[in-house]
């Protein structure tokens, strides 16, 4: 229950600190989920091997808490961004505000996640769409920012 209390409360300061990031990945997540599923998942076999090579290297070393607390912050906005999209697809989401669809969202998904076999995918497909879906968000606004 506290760890749902923390979602919900995280949940709600992001969408109200950055509603136009949160609103811009459910987007994209409307028009490209699995591109978004499918970069998720190859960021997901890529990250252990990005930590062996820091590892490995010397140097590398002093910045492997930088880049696991990077991976934790990409993941906290991404399921932000899932959990609206997933308030979106609950009928009469129009007339429902976005932190409201974003609120309905995470209890969706922890709901789902409680669920003995539905639940180990529904986390699967959740931390591989965060991780996509906030990488492609980014290049997109980067692409409509730098001039052709």
């Amino acid at each position: 229950m506290i760890k749902l209390l923390f979602s919900l409360a995280v949940a709600s300061l992001i969408t109200y600190f950055f509603p136009s990031n949160v609103t811009r990945m459910a987007d994209y997540l409307r028009e490209g989920f699995p591109k978004a599923l499918l970069l998720g998942l190859m960021i997901m076999i890529v990250i252990p091997f990005l930590v062996l090579f820091l590892i490995i290297t010397l140097i590398g070393i002093p910045l492997i808490p930088l880049v696991l607390v990077m991976l934790f912050f990409i993941y906290l906005f991404g399921s932000v961004g899932v959990a609206l999209w997933i308030g979106y697809i609950i009928p009469e989401s129009a007339g429902r505000s976005l932190i409201v669809n974003v609120l309905l969202g995470v209890l969706v998904v922890t709901v789902l996640k409680h669920l003995p076999i539905i639940g180990f995918f529904m986390c699967m497909v959740v931390f591989a769409t965060s991780f996509g879906v906030v990488l492609l968000s980014r290049s997109e606004m980067r692409m409509r920012v730098t001039p052709a």
